[in-house]
């Protein structure tokens, strides 16, 4: 008889056994929000029998997502603007277009070839400079040429020294 009682003993470990193992397997390739079986034993008072009850639970299961990558990007409009032979001013739009949120703002509006006769300047507003920008926020800068004669480049930059990031637009000034 004691070994009939041991045999069950060893059945119902048995059993445990494999349904916690079953549990465990399947939590671990169980899609998201997957339902599973866990076992859970517990050995009686006074008896030497283990019983197992199953226990329902929802688990997050899957591989962990991977890391995303955070990016720096800034973008303006428009990228080129020629202003003919008329001393006037434009503004341009700057916008983030990373993920992440940029460091303070620099800006710079230069003359790179034309001068003394022609050069670009600040003129007006600027909201970028010192600037912080969240993802998909804007700020303005607007340039203004002085033409006296001839034709002239020059640029619009603005910088994220923060990240190493920045964004020109090109100035033109031609008859």
């Amino acid at each position: 008889m004691a070994l009939g009682r041991n045999r069950a003993g060893i059945l119902a470990l048995l059993l445990c056994a494999a349904v916690a193992i079953f549990a465990f397997e399947t939590s671990a390739s169980a899609s998201p929000s997957a339902t599973t079986a866990k076992a859970k034993c517990k050995k009686k008072k006074n008896k030497k029998k283990k019983k197992c009850r199953k226990k329902k639970t929802t688990s997050t299961g899957g591989s962990p997502s991977a890391p995303v990558e955070t990016t720096y990007e800034l973008s303006i409009d428009p990228t080129v603007w020629n202003f003919g032979t008329a001393s006037s001013s434009k503004a341009f739009t700057v916008t983030n277009v990373g993920s992440g949120a940029t460091g303070a703002l620099q800006s710079e509006v230069g003359t790179d070839t034309g001068s003394p006769f022609v050069t670009f300047a600040k003129s007006g507003p600027d909201t970028c400079t010192g600037a912080t920008l969240a993802p998909g926020l804007q700020c303005t800068i607007t340039a203004a040429d002085n033409y006296i004669a001839g034709t002239g480049t020059g640029h619009v930059t603005i910088t994220d020294p923060a990240h190493g990031t920045f964004v020109t637009a090109g100035l033109f000034a031609s008859p």
